[in-house]
């Protein structure tokens, strides 16, 4: 019965880890910013680069 667990254990790390990588490459492999695509084609570079740091988390870093 250990075996099992252990086994099962192995196969939900092998999965959790696999399928965090496959979307990582396919998220790192699409063309553009996600900035961009939100705020559309005619936002200025300055609205981008915010929008860009609120997505990524850097506003309070930014300001401060």
């Amino acid at each position: 019965m250990t075996i099992f667990f252990l086994r099962r254990l192995l196969t939900l790390a092998a999965t959790l880890i696999g399928a965090s990588l496959i979307i990582f490459l396919v998220l790192d492999a699409l063309p553009g910013n996600a900035a961009q695509m939100l705020m559309g084609a005619d936002a200025s570079a300055d609205a981008v680069r915010a929008r860009t740091r609120i997505i990524a988390g850097c506003a309070a870093i930014a300001s401060a």
